[in-house]
């Protein structure tokens, strides 16, 4: 299994809006589109950097409010795309890595990699569509 490409790098933050004018103002990065989730009062900005994003995700409740409460704004989650996600997975449990499907706040499937594997690192592996 190789990863095609970066595809997200998401922070966990607590005001997207206000990390969103701190990215906009330091770095001179272009938000390319907002997404707001009134299940659970998520709100997203992302940021083009090349081929890759970076999501500013905030969130009342669920992972990303769990995150930041515990340690404060940061990483929340890597994304890698693969080629074949079915395949990836094959791959991951032949070398004895736990990894397991799920839907993103998206929608899509994708695979979340154990931490235990990764040194902690929060790795999500997905498809292009």
């Amino acid at each position: 299994m190789q990863a095609g490409q970066l595809k997200t790098l998401t922070a966990a933050v607590k005001d997207v809006d206000a990390a969103l004018a701190t990215f906009q103002k330091n770095f001179g990065f272009a938000l390319a589109r907002r997404t707001l989730d009134a299940t659970n009062g998520s709100s997203s900005a992302f940021l083009t950097i090349g081929a890759a994003e970076i999501e500013l995700r905030s969130s009342a409740t669920g992972p990303v409010a769990e995150s930041v409460a515990a340690r404060g704004e940061g990483l929340f989650q890597i994304e890698l795309e693969v080629e074949d996600l079915q395949a990836a997975h094959a791959t991951l449990t032949e070398r004895g890595l736990r990894s397991a499907f799920e839907a993103d706040a998206g929608g899509r499937r994708v695979l979340r990699v154990d931490v235990a594997h990764t040194h902690g690192v929060p790795l999500v592996l997905s498809q292009p569509a």
